[in-house]
């Protein structure tokens, strides 16, 4: 069972596809179950389904292969759907501040991705972050914190006028080589806007001294 994506969004449909074959017999019809309740009987091949997931949660799927001489085979196999991604304090305006922790709302791998499901920050500021680690930072305020390599998030921004804009981020971090880096989202994929920035390091395990990198990027 091979849904087009595993991460689905409320009110959008998706194709469900039954791969499905049998060396010594014919196939008479697939039985096809979404949550336990039958949902389509599916009789020449491909077998494939559209579904429309209406609220969120996860998907639970059974395909029953049914021979000609009544024999069955049975594979299992699910989703999980989500809300549609979304702002989470609307759009950031740019020029103007970026604050880290208030990305986008939506689904790991969808609007951010984090390595584990642990939210080591533990401050309480979302209930939608999957993971990610949102911490307290400079001065009493959030930021965030336990990255490791290949994390991301991503944010709804309006550009008000194209052209080249200098930035400043305030970073820490208590290791070497650490770094970050910024690209803008298209339809066609992300365009690179900086390099790797590096971020110093306070000193070792020193996570809670704070200093500002500086850059400068074309949008």
């Amino acid at each position: 069972i091979k849904p087009t994506t595993t991460k689905a969004t409320i009110n959008e449909t998706l194709a469900i596809n039954v791969n499905a074959s049998l060396k010594t017999k014919e196939i008479d019809h697939i039985d096809f179950y979404i949550k336990g309740q039958l949902h389509s009987t599916l009789t020449e091949a491909p077998y494939v389904i559209e579904y429309t997931p209406t609220a969120t949660g996860r998907y639970d799927l059974k395909a029953v292969v049914v021979a000609t001489d009544s024999t069955e085979y049975e594979r299992l196999g699910g989703f999980n759907a989500y809300k549609p991604r979304s702002t989470y304090k609307g759009e950031i305006a740019i020029p103007g501040t970026l604050q880290a922790e208030n990305f986008d709302s939506g689904a790991d791998g969808i609007a951010f991705h984090d390595s584990d499901t642990k939210d080591d920050g533990n401050v309480g500021y979302r209930k939608d972050n999957e993971g990610v680690d949102i911490v307290t930072g400079n001065g009493g305020g959030y930021a965030i914190g336990y990255t490791s390599s290949g994390e991301w998030l991503e944010y709804t921004v309006n550009v008000a006028e194209a052209g080249i804009y200098a930035f400043e981020a305030t970073v820490s971090s208590g290791v070497t080589n650490s770094g970050i880096s910024l690209a803008l989202s298209t339809e066609n994929g992300l365009v690179e806007l900086t390099k790797s920035l590096t971020i110093p390091s306070a000193g070792s395990n020193n996570w809670d001294t704070y200093s500002t990198i500086y850059g400068r990027l074309a949008v």
